[in-house]
């Protein structure tokens, strides 16, 4: 029974730690992209444990040939993230101002005074924009010599698949691919929707066909070369390679090892992303690969982003800036109604996170991204309801002189009612039975109250 299922094998630490030592490595197009996408630090040590495994690493032509077609549009869309991030910059420069505008602070407070910040906060912008000036004059063109590309051909010299002699073998491998994308055999089956199709070398080729000619490829030389362990190295992440089970890569599809294990004589497929393919290898080959390194390519596999990921990263605080600027959660500054069994959304809410977040953003990013920002929100608050943060509020006062008067207490006042600008009843946050002898009481009670500066309330009294 053990031989009969040994697809579903389960191995120790030590076993992974010897198959990794004694395997043979086999990159997917997408790693080898990401070396435009990664800063010079994390791909200069990528690349440096490519050079130290050389003898023991191979690519797929198929893969070889998706890495020639499609690197011009990866170093073309790096080059654009740095308008993108000018027009962010100058969209972020003009909210804070408009935000400030609503606040009417000139009318509303005289002793908060802007002028300085928004002078300082201008340099800031301006440094910055040059700073990304001179970083996108060292970006990699599209004319200009690629030293990238030079360095993966000179390690994978020699170390590539043969590109197949006749259109009949790619149209066979089709004809499998419908059937096996039908009945959901993996991989490739979540690519079916793609309807690129192109021609090189005289052979035509449809790209939602591209990941199952590289597992093909892949099978092919596991037979020759007589391997024994193969780890193949991959950013993708569907369904279609990976077992998931809750959410979470548990292995490579069970079908995908033993089909492998058919067709050869190998003992140990897996895949590993490129972040524990670099772990493993500072750990058992002791390649200088530094913390920041890991974090980086975790980061930009975690955001399925095309972008750089510190271009990603601002845009992810950016946002987050925003939404801390305008929202809190209401334990921090909102009075609970014990009669109501809740917070008093004073300024606004409840909000839900995602509604925000979406609503205001959504149609300028990814979906992908905003979820990256939702989720370490909610990492750090848990799933709560949020409230406006905006605190300088308007209130219209009904005084009761004729109650006073009457019992005797002339030139003092109780409160009828205290309404907020959005119309919220507010009478209950003071003592309506008490006698108040200025306007001023009443405020400073109601900021007391409501847990604010009386700076922040501006008020009529009718």
């Amino acid at each position: 029974m053990k031989n009969t299922f040994k697809s579903f094998k389960n191995f120790s630490e030590e076993e992974y730690r010897k198959y990794f030592s004694e395997a043979h490595f086999i990159f997917d197009t997408n790693v080898l992209l990401n070396l435009y996408r990664y800063q010079e630090e994390t791909k200069d040590q990528f690349l440096q444990v490519l050079e130290t495994i050389s003898d023991k690493i191979w690519i797929p032509y198929h893969v070889g040939l998706e890495f020639n077609r499609n690197r011009i549009t990866v170093i073309n869309d790096q080059n654009k993230k740095f308008d993108e991030i000018h027009k962010v910059l100058d969209k972020s420069e003009n909210e804070i101002k408009n935000e400030f505008k609503k606040l009417d602070i000139d009318n509303r407070h005289s002793l908060i005074k802007y002028d300085k910040f928004f002078e300082e906060h201008s340099k800031l912008f301006i440094s910055f924009k040059s700073e990304l000036n001179i970083l996108k004059t060292k970006q990699q063109q599209i004319r200009d010599k690629d030293e990238i590309k030079e360095k993966i051909e000179n390690i994978f010299n020699g170390k590539i698949g043969t590109p197949p002699e006749k259109q009949e073998y790619i149209d066979k491998l089709n004809k499998e691919g419908e059937n096996r994308y039908i009945n959901k055999i993996p991989p490739g089956y979540e690519d079916q929707k793609k309807e690129e199709v192109f021609a090189f070398g005289g052979i035509q080729y449809h790209g939602k066909y591209g990941d199952l000619i590289i597992w093909k490829e892949i099978i092919e030389h596991a037979k020759k070369d007589e391997i024994k362990s193969i780890i193949f190295i991959t950013d993708d992440k569907k369904e279609d390679w990976w077992q998931i089970t809750s959410g979470q890569k548990i292995s490579p599809r069970i079908e995908l090892i033993n089909e492998i294990q058919r067709e050869s004589d190998i003992d140990f497929f897996y895949i590993y992303s490129p972040e524990k393919f670099l772990t493993f290898a500072k750990d058992l080959m002791e390649a200088t690969i530094t913390e920041s390194t890991i974090e980086e390519v975790r980061y930009l596999s975690k955001t399925h982003s095309r972008r750089p990921s510190w271009v990603t990263k601002i845009i992810i605080d950016r946002i987050k800036i925003w939404f801390f600027t305008n929202y809190d959660d209401p334990a921090n500054f909102l009075p609970y109604d014990s009669r109501e069994d809740g917070y008093q959304y004073l300024f606004g809410g409840p909000y839900d996170l995602r509604d925000l977040i979406f609503s205001k953003y959504g149609d300028d990013y990814p979906e992908r991204l905003l979820n990256k920002v939702i989720e370490d929100i909610e990492e750090e608050y848990g799933h709560i309801d949020w409230a406006m943060k905006d605190r300088a509020i308007h209130v219209i006062v009904s005084a009761d002189f004729e109650t006073a008067e009457r019992i005797g207490a002339s030139g003092t006042f109780q409160v009828s009612s205290i309404l907020d600008h959005n119309g919220f009843d507010l009478s209950h946050m003071v003592d309506q039975g008490k006698h108040y002898y200025s306007q001023n009481e009443v405020i400073d009670d109601l900021a007391d109250a409501m847990m604010i500066d009386s700076n922040d309330i501006s008020y009529e009294f009718d």
